[in-house]
């Protein structure tokens, strides 16, 4: 702000403006104050749809003679669905009823609706009941994407002439914001990273309830079942790929004691940085054995606490004798492993290392690779924790995959 001219109100107002045209790019945003319906949508697959080839017109829209084909699209949301009311009028040809039809909106980012699209709604108790959609009306968004109006009326009541002429299986996906996955995926990606992301919030679990301290409100583990040991670097990995997001209980994690100005350089030199990298080259240029000393910062937590804890500091200089006695050099990970990453070797670990093993070497991870993960039989506290995160983080690696 000037001295005779007050631009902080300006720029105040140009932020609240432009605050709320950034709320129209979200394609929820505008249907807020609109109910949304979960249905099953079928979407005409223009590919192998197959017309007459001289007037391109189908013999049959639906039944064995059809040469439509669809793609089903489970739980897809569509937005405005009226409440269905019958209109019954006694005329001279005895009980007429005036036709069940409405219009719908379709958000963007879904699905392109087509003129003899069909869909069920999930709620109607009996859901087999078939509207068609007669009419499709587009509108375009500020940001370019496309808005689509449906009209729509009750066609049948079986699915049965529809459901044949299925070739491909889509699920709707209601992502967390800033996940940057797509709101349609195949169906067996679909079931699969649900698979995945159960056992990470599993694991998330197991890790939270084995490592939390309420003593110093942080995660530590036990070193020889006598040292208590805090990781920074370890800390830094859960902050910055928001490792414990699925976890059931909500974690407040943060640094609890004083971090070097040099520690994001030696955080992208640590054995963290190489998994976030998925580089072999660098895992091996890493620093994945550490040292610990003694926390004795002036303020913080830990100050506060009679019982000692030690800090680990990865450095690069490794003393057998060195200041943390009689335990020597910590190894984040085994040797054995290493030289599994290293040569690809997936026939003799555990089944916790094999993941490991197939994620570096650029190998896809199945649902029966996760067999045994609910079983924790680790050696030590140690290669417990580490073994965790680590998991965690290449099962998220996994799941955004198949949703991407």
């Amino acid at each position: 702000m000037g001295k005779f001219i007050d631009t902080k109100y300006f720029d105040g107002v140009d932020s609240v403006v432009n605050f709320n045209k950034e709320l129209v790019q979200n394609p929820f945003y505008q249907w807020n104050d609109k109910s949304c319906t979960k249905v099953t949508y079928y979407n005409i697959n223009k590919e192998k749809s197959t017309l007459d080839p001289a007037s391109r017109l189908a013999y049959d829209e639906a039944g064995e003679d059809s040469p439509i084909r669809y793609n089903e699209i489970k739980g897809l949301y569509i937005y405005q669905f009226p409440k269905i009311e019958l209109s019954l009028e006694n005329d001279d040809f005895g009980m007429t009823g005036q036709p069940i039809q409405g219009d719908s909106f379709i958000i963007p980012n879904t699905v392109v609706p087509t003129e003899n699209d069909w869909f069920t709604v999930d709620h109607i108790r009996d859901n087999n009941w078939m509207f068609k959609v007669t009419d499709v009306q587009r509108d375009t968004l500020e940001n370019g994407s496309n808005i689509y109006k449906i009209s729509w009326q009750l066609d049948r009541t079986s699915t049965e002439d529809v459901t044949p002429n299925v070739v491909e299986k889509y699920n709707f996906v209601n992502t967390v914001e800033g996940t940057n996955v797509k709101y349609i995926i195949k169906s067996e990606n679909y079931e699969k990273a649900l698979v995945f992301e159960e056992m990470s919030t599993n694991l998330c679990n197991y890790f939270t309830d084995l490592f939390w301290s309420d003593r110093v409100q942080t995660f530590i583990y036990k070193w020889y079942n006598e040292y208590s040991m805090y990781d920074p670097f370890a800390i830094e990995f859960i902050i910055r790929n928001k490792l414990l997001a699925g976890a059931d209980n909500y974690f407040h994690v943060q640094h609890q004691c004083q971090v070097p100005k040099t520690f994001s350089i030696d955080y992208n030199q640590s054995i963290f940085r190489a998994i976030e990298t998925r580089n072999k080259d660098k895992l091996l240029r890493s620093h994945y054995k550490s040292q610990a000393d003694y926390i004795d910062d002036l303020v913080g937590i830990f100050k506060t606490r009679y019982e000692m804890y030690w800090k680990l500091n990865y450095d690069v200089i490794l003393e057998e004798n060195g200041p943390f006695n009689p335990k020597g050099i910590i190894p984040i990970i085994e040797q054995d492993l290493l030289d599994a990453i290293i040569n690809n070797d997936t026939d003799n670990v555990t089944c916790f290392n094999k993941i490991i093993v197939k994620y570096f070497n650029n190998q896809e991870v199945t649902v029966d690779d996760l067999e045994g993960l609910d079983c924790l039989d680790l050696e030590s506290a140690k290669t417990t924790f580490y073994t965790l995160l680590i998991l965690i983080y290449i099962l998220y690696f996994y799941t955004k995959s198949l949703l991407s």
